[in-house]
């Protein structure tokens, strides 16, 4: 009786308006329905009984599918939107580390910016440094945007259906200022001709950063409310 009472509360106004028409509006005709068999009314009028006895049955199929039907059917929507949202959040996170791994290539060939101090040469680290970042300028705007992916549709869906995206870096924002940062120091670098002393420190740092942020992990977690750190 409560998951009745429920079933109806939750019920649309329109629902409840069909079914205050239809369910009274069936018993009258079915009780006229009765009466008629009872005074033998019907003989000779095969066509209107049937077509009597179809919207009679229709006064209640209507309100029992809008009620019932939807009600046992809203699980196993709800079902297919948690696991959308979780084949979302799994070819989201692979696209994520398939473009880390890239990325930790492009840290390996500038390993060198470790050794570097304020003695080196700035125009030899800006020819060494900038065809590389270039080579790799494709995989870190990816990551930039696969990151954004993440955190602005994959999380908020996930949210949505009980589960939640886990970083290894806490909290949440943290990283996504590094990814900003990582993503624009290399547009600088790409852009900026300047070739003097200051380069050497910036690049080195930024190499760190780099190599930082491609150690943070992400992957979907199921059935685990968010901590509010993460907002």
């Amino acid at each position: 009786m409560g998951e009745m009472r429920k079933i109806w509360t939750e019920a649309p106004s329109a629902t409840k308006k069909v079914t205050y028409i239809g369910v009274p509006l069936g018993l009258a005709l079915a009780a006229l329905g009765i009466a008629g068999d009872k005074g033998g009314w019907w003989e000779g009028w095969s066509y209107v009984t049937n077509l009597l006895s179809s919207l009679t049955g229709l006064c209640f199929a209507v309100p029992f599918a809008l009620l019932i039907l939807n009600y046992l059917a809203e699980p196993h929507a709800e079902a297919a939107q948690r696991r959308a949202a979780w084949r979302l959040a799994e070819r989201t996170v692979a696209e994520y580390d398939a473009t880390r791994e890239r990325i930790q290539a492009m840290c390996r060939e500038l390993a060198w910016l470790e050794t570097a101090d304020w003695t080196d040469d700035p125009v030899e680290v800006h020819n060494r440094m900038q065809p590389v970042i270039m080579n790799y300028w494709r995989d870190i705007r990816a990551l930039h945007n696969t990151w954004e992916d993440l955190r602005d549709t994959v999380r908020p869906r996930l949210r949505e259906n009980g589960a939640h995206l886990h970083l290894t870096m806490d909290p949440l924002k943290d990283y996504d200022r590094l990814v900003r940062r990582v993503y624009d120091e290399a547009d600088q670098f790409l852009t900026n001709s300047s070739q003097n002393a200051a380069l050497v420190p910036i690049a080195k740092d930024w190499y760190t950063t780099t190599v930082f942020m491609i150690g943070v992990r992400a992957y979907p977690l199921k059935d685990l409310t968010p901590s509010d750190s993460d907002s």
